[in-house]
């Protein structure tokens, strides 16, 4: 029995088991039925929702630009009602401003008419009071002796108007007299003018000056017709005489009493001696009354030093329109801005800047010191410049400058040719001065070259005169950027910034030109320069490395 219920456990053990598995698997097989189908339900699902929101966007970008549209055209509705109501206010205020006016004339023609009812009025009971006493024989006698009374005046106004006019007729003689002696007045001082400055240059003429001391001078002059070296010109008041007696006290003080003898003259001619050269210098005076004959000595003066005070600002706009009649009559300006007053401690009431752009427009140069023996370095430099140039030349260059001398006829100079340079190099000379030329192209060099590069040049080569002055290659990479900077910051040089295609970046130090030292001679600096950097490197190299910036991984 034991045995039999043992057995029959042991069955219904197994069979349970057995029955728990099947239904495990059951279970678990419709689990994953179902779990298979909730997912492609969900993907389904999302499916279908992502597809309706494409096309909602789709929808809806397509719709932006039919929006934008309407929005712009809603734009201009609303800028043409804008404009509309403007117009309607202004129509509106216009007429106001009418009824206003029209309502004001109606009350005066109101007030007009009520006051000629009054009169009228009024001249009715006059009208009737006369009738009443025209037959009053005393009112006759008495308005008869009125009358006679008043012919009586009348006939002593007509005398007194008589005698008026003849009082008139003799002022007028006497004005027409005092003319006359005006007018001759007028032509006595105008010939006193000319003799003035004719027996000036008489007396330069007659000077006994050396002329194998000045070659330079001698070569100039025999190239043009243009006898002055220096013309001083510029308002009243601006230090003319008086820069001009500096520069003869400390370099030739041996002409001082000469010009303290020629000082009231109107016109007054001087031959300086500086350094080794000598300068015919004019100094004219700011009179009125001469200045057609100082405009006269434009066309035979080679420069013409404009000046101006820079404590009143009068004397620029002065200055400035000096410069255009100077210019047109083809002499060479240099703007001089007198310093006197500023270093007395004045304040500067004039804009530098704005001065100096003006004259570079206007061709001249421009310079600030209380000195003028600085303004007449900067043109000695531009003269020994040009004429050392001037003595290499080769022949066909020689037959050029003839051939340009004869069509200018014969003002042509070396100076001309400086300035026609720097004309070039800022793009600013035309086409017929540029066929007057000594077929110097497009830039004029900066810096002197070799014989053998100037035996080189070939003519009508355009790039003659864009060969570099220094090559550097740091690395093998392309350079994709450079960029200057701190021109005002240091007087020796300026930095150059270079950056390379591979990320490195160097700072190069740029030496300044003679030319560029001669321009910023009168330039202020804020910081001093070091002095390991302020003078070019001693292997006449004009580009040394300053710093290098390493570090970059990407194209600059």
């Amino acid at each position: 029995v034991g045995r039999r219920g043992c057995h029959e456990l042991r069955l219904y053990v197994a069979a349970r088991k057995i029955q728990t598995v099947y239904r495990l698997w059951q279970e678990q097989k419709v689990y994953r039925v179902l779990k298979h189908g909730i997912q492609v339900t969900q993907s389904r699902w999302r499916m279908h929702f992502a597809k309706s929101q494409m096309k909602k966007l789709k929808q809806e970008a397509k719709e932006v630009g039919a929006l934008m549209a309407k929005n712009q055209k809603n734009q201009e509705q609303v800028t043409e009602l804008r404009k509309r109501n403007e117009e309607l206010e202004a129509n509106l205020w216009q007429l106001q401003a009418e009824r206003k006016t029209l309502m004001g004339k109606l009350d005066n023609s109101e007030r007009t008419v009520a006051d000629m009812n009054v009169q009228m009025e009024e001249l009715k009971k006059t009208n009737d009071e006369a009738a009443k006493t025209v037959n009053d024989p005393a009112k006759v006698v008495i308005e008869s002796e009125e009358f006679q009374k008043l012919q009586e005046n009348l006939a002593e106004k007509d005398a007194y108007c008589t005698k008026l006019e003849a009082e008139l007729a003799a002022v007028k003689e006497t004005c027409a007299k005092q003319q006359e002696t005006i007018s001759a007045a007028e032509a006595r001082y105008q010939h006193l003018l000319k003799s003035t400055a004719m027996q000036s240059v008489a007396t330069v003429g007659n000077s006994s000056w050396p002329s194998s001391r000045n070659p330079t001078s001698n070569r100039l002059q025999a190239k043009t017709n243009r006898n002055v070296d220096i013309q001083l010109i510029g308002a009243s008041g601006v230090g003319k005489t008086s820069l001009l007696e500096h520069l003869i006290k400390d370099h030739d003080s041996q002409q001082l009493h000469r010009f303290q003898e020629q000082r009231p003259n109107l016109m007054s001619h001087h031959q300086i001696m500086v350094g080794d050269r000598i300068l015919k210098v004019l100094d004219c005076s700011s009179n009125v009354r001469a200045q057609h004959l100082v405009k006269e000595w434009f066309g035979r003066s080679h420069w013409v030093f404009v000046i101006y005070d820079m404590s009143q600002p009068r004397t620029l706009e002065s200055a400035l329109q000096l410069i255009q009649e100077v210019k047109a009559a083809g002499a060479r300006v240099v703007l001089f801005g007198n310093k006197w007053s500023i270093d007395q401690g004045e304040k500067v009431a004039v804009d530098v800047m704005a001065a100096k752009d003006c004259a570079v427009r206007c061709e001249a140069m421009p310079i600030e010191s209380s000195q003028l023996i600085e303004g007449v370095r900067l043109i000695l430099n531009a003269i020994d410049d040009f004429s050392n140039e001037d003595v290499e030349v080769s022949p066909a260059q020689q037959q050029g400058i003839t051939e340009g001398l004869a069509q200018d006829g014969g003002k042509r100079t070396t100076i001309s040719a400086a300035i026609d340079s720097v004309r070039y190099w800022i793009g600013g000379a035309n086409d017929r001065s540029f066929s007057r030329g000594m077929g110097q192209g497009v830039l004029r060099p900066s810096l002197k070259g070799t014989k053998a590069m100037k035996q080189a040049r070939r003519e009508n080569d355009v790039n003659v005169d864009l060969r570099p002055v220094q090559e550097l290659q740091d690395s093998e990479s392309a350079v994709t950027c450079i960029c200057f900077g701190q021109e005002r910051l240091h007087r020796a040089y300026v930095l150059l910034a270079t950056a390379s295609k591979d990320g490195t970046v160097v700072i190069y130090r740029c030496y300044r030109t003679e030319m560029e030292v001669a321009m910023s001679a009168d330039m202020d600096f804020p910081q001093d320069d070091d002095p390991v950097f302020s003078k070019a490197p001693t292997d006449n190299t004009n580009i040394a490395v300053h710093s290098r910036l390493v570090g970059h991984s990407r194209a600059i």
